[in-house]
């Protein structure tokens, strides 16, 4: 039941998650880095939405993680970031 719960609320991220990884892109204007830029989105979302004592913090982590990294995947496949 949590991971429905998880899936949900990285769904309702979704829009933030996508900002977030495009505003953090334009800041940093160069390529590389993409752990410090990673991390720097993830610790924005995992350290200012609370989740609730019903969620696993570390798998709510992992799953925002996890949209991070497609949401870069999906940005360079369709070119909005160049290499």
């Amino acid at each position: 039941m949590q991971f429905l719960q998880i899936l949900k609320l990285v769904l309702q991220l979704l829009p933030l998650i996508l900002d977030g990884v495009k505003a953090v892109e334009a800041a940093t204007n160069a390529s590389g880095n993409g752990s410090a830029k990673l991390e720097l989105v993830k610790g924005l979302l995992t350290s200012t939405v609370d989740v609730g004592d019903d969620i696993d913090k570390k798998q709510y982590g992992a799953a925002v993680e996890k949209a991070i990294s497609l949401a870069v995947t999906f940005y360079n496949t369709i070119g909005v970031f160049k290499k």
